[in-house]
């Protein structure tokens, strides 16, 4: 305000105007932004480690489980040379009880490996198969070698029946063998 001769100011008003951020640019949605961004990467990295986690445990499973079935293919054509020599003439006393004590670890491991493919069966989950063009007849003749033995301890013999040339088609052979294997351990007992 101005004297009455207007030369002299004796009153001064001050107006203040502010001018207000836009909302993104406060400080308080600035750091609910930050907020819900670190809640969103620590929600995904927890379910991302979960994730892991189950796979690692899914692939220990079924490691264990092949391992198992492998062990319990290998103790079954083990034990059958064993039970032959234990029924041999001529083998001493300390040779049946070696041989008696060997049959009866081996029952207990075909014992223990049953359980873990027990464990796997309730866990059952697709594995990836890994095809590829094999004579399978070959293959077939190569298991039935390798359970003669076994086959003879209980007093059978095992005959294949099969075409002379090979006979090809497109398996996983791991699962072929293993299903193989499974037939004949199962004929037999």
């Amino acid at each position: 305000m101005y004297d009455n001769s207007m030369s002299e100011i004796i009153d001064e008003r001050v107006f203040v105007i502010q001018k207000s951020p836009p909302f993104w640019e406060t400080w308080w949605f600035l750091l609910t932004v930050a907020v819900v961004l670190a809640s969103a990467f620590i929600f995904v990295m927890r379910y991302y480690m979960g994730l892991l986690r189950q796979l690692h445990s899914e692939q220990k499973i079924r490691f264990f489980a092949n391992t198992a079935h492998d062990m319990r293919t290998s103790l079954t054509l083990i034990s059958a040379p064993v039970k032959e020599l234990e029924q041999e003439e001529g083998l001493s006393e300390k040779g049946k009880y070696y041989l008696s004590l060997a049959r009866s670890q081996i029952n207990r491991l075909v014992g223990v490996v049953t359980q873990l493919m027990d464990f796997q069966k309730a866990d059952i989950d697709k594995e990836q198969l890994l095809l590829q063009r094999l004579d399978i007849s070959g293959l077939v003749n190569q298991r039935v070698i390798m359970f003669s033995s076994y086959a003879q301890s209980n007093e059978l013999s095992l005959i294949l029946e099969a075409p002379e040339e090979a006979l090809f088609a497109v398996v996983d052979e791991g699962m072929f063998i293993k299903i193989v294997d499974n037939l004949l351990s199962n004929a037999i007992k």
